[in-house]
């Protein structure tokens, strides 16, 4: 495929007064699949299609559109260029070095860590965010720690994690 068959909106993807994405794909022609996604952070994800070109409206805010790009428009890319990427992405199993707790959420988490490897294995250390506005948040994270819908981990529990590229 040529570079210009996928577009990319950073913002804009929700469904407030301001949010213009998926107008604008839907004016352009494009068939909107899907608006947001069933995860925190990063709920507000478009994906389009018109003809053989791709559409992604990421979420506006740094740690959301990170996660959802890591998730989603990553893989999505390296498939198009021909990489060998699975339709599932791996899932590493390490130990909490310190308490987790994602809050209650009804939508499944992916909580920026960074993991390291150490003697007994990997090592996953949450970073620390207010919000999903919050880049400091994503700063030295490596990988996404996966809870089903809300969690608490306490330290030493084993979590599963994807790692990210």
């Amino acid at each position: 495929m040529p570079p210009h068959d996928v577009l990319l909106i950073s913002g804009g993807a929700g469904y407030g007064g301001y949010d213009f994405a998926v107008p604008l794909l839907t004016s352009l022609g494009f068939a909107i699949h899907f608006r947001s996604v069933a995860i925190r952070p990063g709920k507000p994800l478009a994906f389009a299609t018109r003809g053989r070109q791709l559409a992604f409206a990421l979420p506006g805010n740094p740690v959301s559109h990170w996660a959802t790009w890591q998730l989603f428009v990553g893989p999505a890319l390296l498939r198009l260029a021909g990489h060998e990427c699975p339709s599932v992405l791996p899932l590493h199993c390490g130990q909490l070095d310190t308490a987790w707790s994602g809050g209650v959420s009804v939508r499944e988490v992916f909580w920026p860590v960074r993991v390291e490897w150490r003697e007994k294995g990997w090592q996953v250390h949450p970073c620390r965010f207010g919000n999903s506005g919050d880049l400091a948040g994503v700063a030295g994270a490596n990988a996404l720690l996966c809870a089903p819908w809300s969690g608490h981990a306490d330290v030493g529990s084993t979590v599963q994690f994807i790692f990210c590229r």
